[in-house]
């Protein structure tokens, strides 16, 4: 069973529909197969890699004149781009900052829009899962009053588990440490 068949199955689906039908506050699973392209980390491998074969080379042979070395710099930068671009590996040059950073930003930029009362309905939770940076986020529309417990059983079980509790506690204190629980399952 691939990733993202996991999010469609009918077992999740039904789950779904049964907590909106059950609390009346709508649930958007959304499953991304990256949050960025990340240009940064596809300069940051071919110039690394570039460097590095570069210093190779040089420590063996001297090339007269110096424009010749330029001109090697050059060609092994844009053949490691190529490389880096083609093949999808840049993606082991990802600061974990920068995946963290990508992730919530596309999880807020989906949430605003899911908000938006064009649509004919607002989304009340929003759970987004960025299956190559291994990120899980969780969006919770503050306006509305919600409390809710995530059962941890494993990363598979996640989605179907989300309930809602009548009783109210403190969703800050919820989150804080049950996030963090269910974090340490994706990463």
């Amino acid at each position: 069973m691939d990733k993202k068949s996991q999010f469609t199955s009918p077992q999740v689906v039904e789950k779904i529909q049964q907590f909106e039908k059950n609390t009346g506050y709508e649930l958007v699973v959304v499953a991304a197969h990256a949050s960025d392209p990340y240009p940064g980390a596809l300069w940051r491998s071919s110039i690394i890699n570039t460097l590095l074969i570069a210093a190779i080379i040089f420590q063996f042979y001297t090339f007269s004149p110096r424009l010749i070395e330029i001109l090697i710099i050059a060609g092994l930068l844009v053949a490691f781009y190529g490389f880096f671009r083609l093949t999808g590996l840049h993606r082991f040059f990802i600061l974990p900052s920068e995946a963290e950073r990508e992730t919530r930003e596309k999880a807020e930029s989906l949430f605003s829009r899911f908000q938006s009362s064009s649509l004919g309905h607002e989304a009340s939770i929003l759970l987004f899962f960025s299956l190559s940076e291994h990120k899980m986020h969780l969006l919770i529309d503050t306006r509305r009053n919600i409390d809710f417990s995530i059962s941890n059983h494993g990363p598979h079980e996640f989605t179907p588990s989300i309930l809602l509790r009548s009783s109210t506690h403190d969703l800050t204190d919820f989150l804080f440490r049950n996030f963090i629980q269910t974090r340490l399952y994706f990463l």
